[in-house]
């Protein structure tokens, strides 16, 4: 078994996975001709972002297993990212934190068909070229964002592989690990809290006409609600 080696990680940096389900996978992969089907980004402090049927969120790397070193690799801008550039990136992506999943545009992005984009809805490797785009990274510079996939991602050379991120667990080790990732998981939990509250968030803001793009996710949620409720002048 294998986990991440969060010490080697940056923000901004690339996860590209198989994904769980065989099929889909080796749809992509054939599709696509890559060797990956999903794409996450690190966010730093223990978090990463993704967009998967759950839609946008943010999750737990030190939860994530692999059976096998190649079921990931990580992948990073080729060259540095000051502080500026990567919360310029990170920001974007949190903005579309509990934005539900794009199927359509993750579908048409695997095949040649054109179709129209939906608004508001990411798939994952939307999400994370869309972040890149704003300061001046094209993954594939010959496709909208809408059209990235996992490969682009793997093939492009705005990024460069990254070794030493991954720790094999012996047998022992592994056990102990999966035994505490059972457990309660604050991090986790914290994060899943976050998620749910700032869906509802959205929905209430649609509902009264407020743009729900506007909820910045690095705020508190009792600091956003302030914002809004001035902004309502309630």
């Amino acid at each position: 078994m294998y986990i991440l080696n969060i010490a080697q990680l940056k923000p901004c940096d690339i996860f590209l996975t198989k994904g769980p389900n065989k099929k889909i996978r080796k749809a992509i992969q054939l599709a696509t001709g890559g060797n990956f089907s999903h794409v996450a980004m690190y966010l730093g402090y223990s978090s990463f972002i993704e967009a998967d049927l759950y839609g946008v969120h943010t999750g737990n790397p030190q939860r994530l297993n692999f059976e096998d070193e190649g079921d990931i690799i990580v992948r990073r801008s080729k060259n540095e990212l000051d502080v500026s550039r990567f919360e310029k990136i990170c920001f974007h992506v949190k903005q579309r934190t509990a934005a539900p999943y794009s199927i359509l545009n993750a579908i048409l992005s695997i095949t040649k068909a054109e179709g129209a984009d939906e608004p508001g809805k990411h798939f994952c490797s939307q999400l994370i070229s869309e972040g890149f785009r704003q300061v001046g990274i094209d993954v594939n510079s010959t496709k909208e964002t809408v059209k990235i996939t996992p490969a682009d991602f793997e093939f492009s050379p705005e990024f460069v592989t990254v070794s030493g991120v991954l720790e094999e667990l012996s047998d022992e080790d592994a056990a102990g690990y999966l035994s505490s990732i059972n457990k309660f998981d604050l991090p986790s939990f914290q994060q899943n809290a976050t998620n749910t509250l700032m869906k509802q968030l959205k929905k209430i803001l649609g509902e009264y006409g407020y743009n729900p793009d506007t909820v910045h996710p690095q705020n508190s949620i009792g600091t956003e609600i302030n914002i809004i409720l001035s902004k309502f002048q309630v």
